[in-house]
């Protein structure tokens, strides 16, 4: 499995195709604009993702219509200039001015509005001499009628430009929004696109009951999305298949899938394939078998930097280390899973993490109630780790977790620091908020450091 691949869009290929043939080409000297038309469901914002997607070399910008803001004036238009705001004071006088009054920078009467269209086409221009433009609106049904005209006007007049823009409005609210602009009609899927489609809702269903720890819902769900096949997903549908069954009791079951899922992905070379191979093979195995098995997926799934898998791993393998009686252990695995969904905002995984830690009896600090840009407990050890010179290998044996784990940590650290290398981190660890949101004004003395709190909790060192 490829983290980084595009979305399959079951049943919009031809749709996808009109998108790609829009993004490769903006330099052809013909109109790079493209209104997607349709009732509301049919997959317009999707297919806008899809284009974000394919501009991974492209500048992108954005501007999503809200009902609510229709009657303010020029507020879409500020909302898609925002990254180009930097550049208004290059714009010829006339122009500048009128977007500056447009935008509230400055005073003074009502601006021209073409003077403001000028502006904006003259902001886009200058940004994609460099880099390539592409403009993403959303529900445009719902802009304010200055900036929907202004973005008009703007589509109407790129010719040879590196721009491509893309709307997606919402019929009949939006019938006579953007007309005379080249459109696209989405509709509803065929027969064979939408029982794909109900195969990956199973896939999707799996996962989310799986997170809530509903497994007798997860089982039935990723059940339907293994007979459906949806997406291909078979062989990601049939993990959740296991795991749900597992919890059921229903080992049979789990054990057909397992031996499923093997050979789908035997000739897959990939961290995905083996990593999930080693997972459910260890939620089936037992004693010395299963450790090992969850150490290797940790290890797979960090090669394959399989994210979302890597925190699935930390969690069932903390769970597993709790349910053996080794909760030092377990504490370590499941604060990693914890921080991991935390960040990612994935609910329903972060609250079965902080249960299993909270089983473990350690208290967890949820998002809502740890400061802004504070560090962790883990995050605090890792860095401090990290500023004393240990490696990622020395970190994560310390520590109990894969060294892709800890660079995985250090990336959010650097973030909440405003930093960017580990030779940063002594200075900038010194003003740091903790959990508690205090800062750390003192370094610890190497006597504090020997007692880290990885040793005071109980858990030994490297082995």
């Amino acid at each position: 499995m490829n983290a980084s691949k595009l979305p399959d869009l079951v049943g919009r290929y031809r749709e996808c195709a009109v998108l790609d043939e829009l993004l490769t080409a903006p330099r052809a000297g013909e109109p790079r604009v493209r209104v997607l038309r349709g009732e509301a469901g049919m997959g317009k914002s999707v297919l806008l993702e899809y284009a974000a997607a394919r501009a991974s070399h492209m500048t992108v910008t954005r501007a999503q219509g809200v009902e609510a803001d229709m009657e303010l004036p020029y507020a879409s238009l500020h909302q898609l200039c925002a990254p180009f705001l930097a550049q208004v004071d290059e714009l010829p006088a006339p122009q500048r001015d009128a977007l500056r009054v447009a935008f509230g920078t400055a005073a003074g009467d009502p601006p021209d509005r073409f003077l403001v269209g000028l502006a904006v086409l003259t902001l886009l221009t200058r940004a994609s001499e460099n880099r390539t433009v592409l403009v993403l609106v959303d529900d445009a049904q719902w802009l304010d009628q200055v900036s929907l005209q202004t973005l008009g006007f703007v589509a109407r007049r790129l010719l040879a430009e590196a721009v491509a823009m893309v709307f997606a409005v919402r019929d009949p609210e939006g019938e006579g929004v953007l007309t005379h602009l080249p459109e696209t009609w989405i509709g509803g899927l065929d027969a064979a696109s939408a029982a794909q489609l109900l195969g990956a809702m199973g896939y999707i269903q799996g996962v989310l009951f799986n997170g809530l720890a509903r497994y007798d819902e997860a089982l039935a769900a990723a059940q339907s999305a293994i007979d459906h096949d949806g997406f291909n997903f078979r062989g990601l549908s049939l993990v959740e298949h296991i795991e749900a069954a597992t919890r059921c009791g229903r080992h049979d079951e789990a054990r057909a899938s397992l031996a499923r899922l093997l050979d789908l992905t035997r000739a897959t070379d990939s961290g995905w394939a083996a990593g999930a191979g080693a997972r459910s093979r260890a939620l089936l195995a037992e004693d010395d078998e299963a450790d090992a098995l969850y150490r290797t997926a940790l290890e797979e799934f960090g090669r394959g930097g399989v994210t979302v898998e890597l925190a699935r791993t930390h969690l069932l393998y903390g769970e597993w280390l709790r349910r053996n009686r080794r909760p030092a252990q377990a504490r370590e695995h499941l604060r990693t899973a914890f921080d991991m969904f935390d960040g990612m905002r994935a609910a329903a995984f972060a609250e079965r993490a902080r249960r299993e830690l909270t089983a473990t009896g350690e208290h967890v600090r949820t998002r809502a109630t740890t400061p802004s840009g504070a560090l962790t407990p883990q995050e605090s050890q890792i860095a401090t780790h990290a500023a004393e010179g240990m490696t990622n290998a020395r970190i994560g044996a310390e520590l109990f977790i894969s060294p892709h784990t800890v660079e995985w940590h250090l990336r959010k650290v650097y973030a909440k620091l405003g930093i960017n290398s580990r030779r940063a981190l002594p200075d900038a660890l010194a003003g740091a908020p903790g959990a508690d949101g205090r800062p750390r004004r003192e370094r610890r003395t190497a006597a504090d450091r020997i007692h880290a709190p990885s040793r005071a909790a109980g858990t030994p060192g490297p082995r």
